[in-house]
């Protein structure tokens, strides 16, 4: 998908504010509200803007549980539901990120528990199941996001697409 000026300004009013609502986008890129849901959209389809949750473990007082991730990588991409099937079926107490929509190489979950002995077992469990390939297992310590940097090149981008209109312009 080529991704529009349109699209950065949406995108930036969205790193500002992610609960902005659709008609004050519209007003502060000046463009339509049907025009910025039907990019959105597209945005969305596109994988170019995905909405999430993001979690503050140290002020949900979970103390004495281990968040750990784990990327599970499969034989076929065709056996990815069953897989996740399986896991919201088997370790529902332990599950707890719902899994990325655009996964190629795998699945990639977070899960909560309360002790080394469980992750192993856990991590045991993935790795019987059927389609299968194996697992590897992370533990987040901080996340960082560097929306500054994203806004600042945004901005570049604009700037340097505005120029270019002003050029075509005068030419």
């Amino acid at each position: 998908m080529k991704v529009h000026t349109s699209d950065f300004k949406i995108i930036k009013a969205l790193l500002s504010n992610p609960r902005i609502q659709v008609e004050s986008i519209a007003k502060e890129t000046s463009l339509s509200t049907k025009t910025v849901t039907r990019r959105l959209e597209r945005l969305r389809e596109n994988h170019i803007v995905e909405f999430g949750l993001i979690r503050d473990v140290s002020s949900m007082q979970l103390t004495g549980y281990i968040e750990f991730g784990v990327m599970i990588h499969l034989e076929d991409d065709s056996i990815c539901q069953s897989v996740l099937d399986k896991i919201y079926q088997e370790m529902q107490e332990y599950f707890f990120a719902i899994p990325h929509a655009n996964q190629k190489e795998g699945i990639y979950l977070v899960f909560f528990c309360p002790n080394i002995i469980t992750v192993d077992l856990i991590l045991r469990k993935l790795e019987s199941y059927k389609g299968v390939n194996g697992t590897e297992m992370f533990i987040t310590t901080k996340l960082v996001y560097y929306q500054d940097w994203v806004k600042t090149e945004i901005d570049k981008r604009l700037k340097s697409e505005e120029e270019e209109e002003e050029q075509q312009l005068v030419t």
